[in-house]
């Protein structure tokens, strides 16, 4: 089960492509999108007892990855997916916090995550 989450994890570059692609044609807010889906990655990653830290930089760098597929601002993006990520991980507990923060900061797929992107 943990490896077939964690692949699952690794590959979110085509649900962020999906998250952003379906968020512009119904009209939603494609950043939005992208931070819920990162949250949600994050909680399931929690849900089944597999890396939330890992979860986490895996849904920025798939967001990274589908905002350059759809010529997206990456930096937006990857900060949207970071925010989700942490909002999550508060949710989660000031362990799951302290495992994702790191995770989500700094240059991640090329990007660099503005350091006050993660504050609270």
């Amino acid at each position: 089960m943990r490896n077939s989450v964690l692949g699952t994890v690794r590959g979110t570059g085509e649900v962020f492509d999906g998250a952003l692609v379906g968020a512009s044609r119904i009209g939603v807010n494609a950043l939005q999108a992208v931070s819920v889906a990162a949250a949600a990655a994050v909680r399931g990653a929690a849900r089944a007892g597999t890396d939330t830290a890992l979860a986490a930089r895996s849904a920025v760098e798939g967001a990274i990855w589908g905002a350059q597929d759809l010529g997206v601002d990456p930096i937006d993006v990857a900060i949207a997916a970071e925010a989700g990520a942490i909002r999550a991980a508060a949710e989660l507990g000031s362990a799951a916090l302290r495992a994702v923060r790191p995770a989500v900061s700094g240059v991640i797929g090329g990007v660099p995550i503005p350091p006050e992107a993660s504050a609270p």
